[in-house]
């Protein structure tokens, strides 16, 4: 995205691991590098 030379489109999107629903307000947001930490070897929610 740094070294984009078009136009760049992108959203926002929010979402709950379980089956639920949520209002979600996004504010005082930043364009940074990512801040996450990975999740390796995370075992997936049984179905």
């Amino acid at each position: 995205m740094w070294d984009a030379v078009d136009e760049i489109q992108f959203g926002i999107y929010a979402c709950s691991p379980e089956d639920s629903s949520f209002k979600a307000t996004f504010t005082n947001m930043d364009i940074t590098e990512c801040k996450w930490i990975a999740h390796n070897g995370q075992k997936p929610d049984e179905e």
